[in-house]
């Protein structure tokens, strides 16, 4: 997508997906940002979702309104829609549907590392960011941290 442009985003709805250490990590990280509001969280396990909620009330920060829980709870987060961007922090083998769903849903997908395991993953999920003109990240956290930042300077 050579030269694609977005608007900016003075507010981003962001839905995450994926409550585990890495997920509740980025919660916690991304409740701070401003202009972005977590609208949705989703866990396979039900008691991840609610020591989010807690952790959230602990912290004086709002309450996330949508959490779901359970098999499909990733896919459900999806399909209700009302986010722009859906972060990725599930198990490896989820990440290429998750965010293939995710982008043709409209959302931007941020996803953890590794993004995909094969080339034909990979290869689905430019063509399907170039084709629904989404951009799709593999994020790596300690690519972008202060220490890494410095030693390109």
């Amino acid at each position: 997508m050579q030269g694609f442009r977005l608007p900016p985003m003075r507010k981003i709805r962001l839905g995450l997906a994926g409550l585990g250490n890495r997920g509740l990590w980025a919660l916690q990280r991304l409740t701070v940002v401003p202009g972005v509001e977590v609208v949705s969280i989703a866990d396979l396990h039900e008691g991840r979702v609610q020591a989010a909620q807690k952790w959230l009330r602990d912290n004086n920060r709002p309450e996330v309104p949508n959490g779901f829980c359970g098999t499909n709870a990733h896919r459900r987060m999806l399909d209700k829609g009302g986010i722009d961007v859906c972060y990725i922090v599930t198990n490896w083998q989820s990440h290429v549907p998750l965010a293939l769903r995710a982008m043709r849903g409209g959302a931007h997908a941020l996803v953890e590392v590794p993004a995909a395991f094969t080339l034909d993953d990979c290869w689905e999920l430019v063509e399907t960011s170039e084709k629904m003109r989404i951009p799709c990240m593999q994020l790596e956290n300690c690519c972008y941290g202060e220490i890494e930042m410095l030693e390109f300077h």
